[in-house]
Parts: C-alpha cells; sequence; structure tokens
C-alpha cells in the first residue's frame, strides 16, 4: 500500500478561518463603492464607475468568500465524521497505512534490539526457501516493490541472474552500463522511471533481502553489494542503491526492517544508534519535547535501539 497523499482529517485551525477575512474585506470595500456610487457623495461623472466597479468587486470576492466558508465547513464536516468513527474509503485506507507504519516500525526497533545483542533475534528458518544455516530471518512480510532502470534495460529470465561473487546481488537484470550507472535513481534522467511495480514478499535476513516476485522468482539482494541506502521511514519506503544493478525501492512493512539490518551490515551497531535515516525508530525519554531534544550537556538525549538494547 503507498503513501497515502492527504493527511487524515482534522478540524480547520484560527489560521484557516482567517483566510476568509481577505475576500470579506475586498467584498465590503465593493459594497462601500457601489453605496457611494448610489448615493448623492459622488460627482455624477463618478456614478457609473463607483457602481459597475464596485458591483463587480463585491461580487467577485462575495463568491470567493463562499468557496472558502464552504471549503472549510467541509473540512470541519469531514473532520467530524473521522472522529465520531464514520471515516470514508480513503480514510479508512489512510488509517491502514499508517497502523501498519507503526506495526512495522516497532518490529524494526524490536530487531534492531535484537542486532545489538549479537543477533539474538531470529523468526527461524522457512521451509519453503532455502537459506543458509546461520541466516536468521529478521522478518517475512509483504512490502512494495519496484526497480529503477531504462527501457534499455531488460530484465533477465528466471533462473537467471547476475554473478556477483558471494557478496554480490542476484537482482534479475542485466547489468547496467557504466556510462548509465551514475545515479540511476536521479530524475534529471527522464528515461529511467520506477518499473515493475507490484506488491512482493519480502525475506529479510541479517545478510540480504529476498524479493519474490509476482512471477514467483526470487531475487536476492545482499547488502554487501550495496554502495548508497537511503531509507525514508516516515513515508515507509526504502532505496538501495547497488554497484552493478539497478535501485530497488521497497515501501510498506519490509522497508523498516530492512533498513535496520542493512545499516546492521555496513555500520554495525554505532549505526543503528547514529545513522540519521533511522531516527524514527529512535526511543526518546518521557520528559522529551520537540523543541528540546538535547541535554545540558548538549548531547542528544534520545535512545537508540542499539543503547536501549546495550543497556538491558
Amino acid at each position: 500500500m503507498s503513501m497515502p497523499r492527504m493527511p487524515l482529517p482534522a478540524m480547520p485551525a484560527g489560521r484557516d478561518w482567517a483566510g476568509i477575512l481577505p475576500p470579506i474585506i475586498g467584498a465590503l470595500l465593493g459594497a462601500t463603492a457601489l453605496w457611494a456610487g448610489t448615493s448623492q457623495l459622488a460627482a455624477p461623472r463618478y456614478t457609473a464607475v463607483l457602481v459597475g466597479g464596485g458591483a463587480t468587486v463585491m461580487a467577485l470576492f462575495a463568491l470567493l468568500t463562499l468557496i472558502r466558508l464552504a471549503g472549510l465547513l467541509r473540512r470541519a464536516w469531514r473532520a467530524h465524521r473521522f472522529h465520531s468513527g464514520h471515516p470514508n474509503a480513503a480514510e479508512s485506507q489512510a488509517l491502514e497505512w499508517y497502523a501498519g507504519l507503526v506495526a512495522s516500525q516497532e518490529q524494526a526497533r524490536a530487531v534492531a534490539r535484537g542486532l545489538a545483542l549479537g543477533g539474538a533475534f531470529d523468526l527461524g528458518r522457512p521451509w519453503d526457501v532455502a537459506i543458509d544455516t546461520n541466516e536468521q530471518v529478521l522478518a517475512d512480510c509483504p512490502s512494495e516493490y519496484a526497480r529503477y532502470y531504462s527501457e534499455k534495460a531488460h530484465p533477465l529470465l528466471p533462473g537467471t541472474g547476475v554473478g556477483g561473487g558471494s557478496g554480490g546481488a542476484s537482482a534479475g537484470l542485466d547489468a547496467v552500463p557504466l556510462a548509465q550507472r551514475h545515479r540511476l535513481w536521479t530524475r534529471s534522467r527522464p528515461r529511467h522511471q520506477w518499473r515493475e511495480n507490484q506488491s512482493v514478499r519480502a525475506l529479510v535476513t541479517q545478510r540480504r533481502v529476498l524479493v519474490q516476485r509476482n512471477d514467483l522468482h526470487w531475487l536476492s539482494f545482499h547488502y554487501d553489494a550495496i554502495v548508497a541506502i537511503r531509507p525514508q521511514l516516515p513515508a515507509g519506503e526504502l532505496i538501495l542503491e547497488f554497484e552493478s544493478v539497478s535501485p530497488l525501492r521497497l515501501a510498506g512493512p519490509a522497508s523498516a526492517v530492512t533498513a535496520v539490518a542493512a545499516v546492521y551490515a555496513l555500520f554495525g551497531a554505532k549505526g543503528l544508534r547514529d545513522h540519521p535515516g533511522l531516527e524514527p525508530l529512535r526511543i526518546r525519554n518521557a520528559g522529551d519535547s520537540d523543541s528540546d531534544r538535547g541535554d545540558d550537556d548538549g548531547h542528544d538525549s534520545a535512545e537508540s535501539p542499539a543503547t536501549t538494547a546495550s543497556e538491558a
């Protein structure tokens, strides 16, 4: 499930209601000009201008006021219905997405604590997927999958892959030429775009993430082949860039756990504690506020999963 386009409904704030004041003032000015034109105060040669201009200005600003007021009333009604337990279809989908995001981040915190303790987190070996004996399964969940490449990079047939050695990535795509390998994810090259968007099964271990596409073909992405990692946990996404294959995007439940596993594989427990991409997973003390996140000595008062695990 992709990130909701609109936030959950909330009651209009004072700033929102203040937004109708400018058109109200404009309508009053138009009404004042209209009154001046129809009264005996204005000279006869200005009567037509004041009446015509005042009526036009008053009508336009009055219409704008009604449009803004209707929008605010609609927002207030939707917020009332939502908080009364009657969300519409889009809001129900957004609630489901946010609940899944919270659950995935809680699981990622548990995985981070287990890895910081020396690999104590393991869901057990799956029966339908062959993994190494000493591989630990950190998550087995659905995910949204996409790859970033151009039309010139054609997917290989199932059963074939890219030879990358013991630590390579068997990614199901032919290797991208060196001239086209330069930051494939950037939007400045319109011929490259996210393709193969689909819901997949993701199996996350401490060494790699395995993805089963809709054609039932398994792809394996090893963390030691990563050259760039971009966790976007507030959006529930993770982008991994490799040396010789196209970038991978995971969204949904598997993104946070994969980010934790990849950061730990690349940077160790220090990465779990300090990597800025894992900031949403940090555990803050109960008395900390958003505006005051530092202690008196200048150190951050947030507790990382690694720190919490080491103190347990």
